[in-house]
């Protein structure tokens, strides 16, 4: 699960996060454009055909990312507004002249409260969503990384008592095993040649030893 919201994140969220940030801004470029365009910089209409263009392909590469209902139905909203402002600058643009510019200025203004300010709204919510949907993955991402570093310490601390107990088992096996050899060959040295001095065959040195002990 966790690899699956970071994947979402990913290729998901933080493209998504991208392209409405492109939006707000293409958004204001062309709000900009209008504006100086009816202030009498004629230049401006090929600026806001430009980005005009610019933010139909940034909704091109939104439009796969949206696959949620509620993604869905934003999107739809902000396609339908740009539709709108599309048809409104079109009109802007074709009736404006020196004495139409102060109903040109009232239509933007109209513009912007109808369209514009709903559509930022939009925009921000979205925004947020989507960077909390990436917040959220990234933070998977982080408790998964933290559980298998304590997994992989843990694993470490139970190796070692593991091996420091076999250690111990093995060399206190060894030493019960010295002692008896010891112990027998000292009665032996000792003039009691009537014990018999027990072997241990296990095929090791120990059992090596106890051998020639015995043969001597």
């Amino acid at each position: 699960l966790k690899s699956n919201n970071l994947q979402e994140s990913l290729q998901d969220d933080l493209p998504g996060v991208r392209a409405y940030l492109q939006l707000v801004d293409k958004f204001g470029d062309m709000q900009a454009a209008l504006i100086r365009y009816v202030g009498g910089d004629v230049g401006q209409q090929q600026v806001f055909e430009l980005e005009l263009a610019e933010l139909t392909t940034v909704l091109a590469e939104l439009r796969p990312l949206e696959r949620k209902p509620v993604e869905v139905s934003r999107f739809e909203q902000i396609d339908a507004a740009v539709t709108e402002i599309r048809t409104l600058a079109e009109q802007i643009l074709q009736r404006y002249d020196a004495k139409a510019r102060q109903s040109a200025v009232a239509a933007i203004k109209q513009g912007e409260q109808q369209f514009l300010h709903p559509l930022e709204d939009i925009l921000n919510t979205s925004v947020l969503e989507e960077m909390t949907d990436a917040s959220a993955g990234l933070d998977g991402l982080v408790s998964s990384i933290n559980f298998s570093v304590t997994l992989l310490l843990f694993n470490c601390l139970v190796i070692l008592v593991v091996g420091g107990s076999i250690a111990w088992m093995l060399t206190r096996s060894v030493a019960a095993r010295l002692n008896l050899v010891v112990q027998q060959t000292q009665k032996i040295a000792a003039g009691d040649l009537s014990h018999q001095l027990q072997i241990d065959d296990r095929g090791d040195e120990i059992s090596e030893l106890a051998k020639a002990a015995v043969a001597m």
